[in-house]
């Protein structure tokens, strides 16, 4: 893993379920927040199903690309850009109230508050890794056993129980 890499761009770390659509099955008040990258989505099963399943259950949902450098096979040591992208699924209650109770993480990193505004950072930004804010946004996909985590195997409580 690459220091200053986001949480939700790692790529066969730290939760074993992830880039599954069982990922983002699992959204709800536990894992307030998901995504799979679009190339997953259309090998499994289609993304406007995926987006009806996950809108039926009141989650939300947003696409943002992404960008992945690749070099070409021209030798000529340049790097490509490919446009790809990732479907990112929120339960918005549940990643509000999260993101509440962590306000002052969040405001200390400059980070925002607000759930969409949340999601769009998560999707364009990094996460310095071993810091508060990396273990923050992997609390909010679930993911308490990344090798990024600052504090791994540390969960909250969602649910407020």
């Amino acid at each position: 893993m690459e220091a200053g890499e986001s949480v939700s761009n790692q790529k066969g770390e730290g939760d074993c379920r992830r880039n599954t659509l069982e990922d983002l099955r699992r959204v709800g008040p536990d894992k307030p927040l998901g995504y799979l990258p679009l190339s997953f989505i259309h090998r499994e099963s289609g993304l406007k199903a995926i987006i009806r399943e996950m809108r039926q259950k009141g989650l939300k949902t947003e696409l943002f690309p992404t960008v992945e450098q690749v070099k070409p096979m021209n030798g000529r040591g340049l790097a490509l850009p490919v446009l790809s992208a990732n479907l990112y699924v929120y339960d918005e209650k549940a990643l509000g109230e999260f993101l509440l109770k962590h306000k002052d993480i969040l405001r200390h990193y400059k980070w925002p508050t607000k759930p969409d505004k949340f999601l769009k950072k998560v999707a364009r930004k990094t996460a310095q890794s071993k810091t508060e804010l990396f273990d923050l946004i992997a609390d909010a996909f679930a993911d308490y056993d990344n090798p990024g985590r600052l504090k791994p195997g540390i969960s909250p409580d969602f649910s407020n129980k």
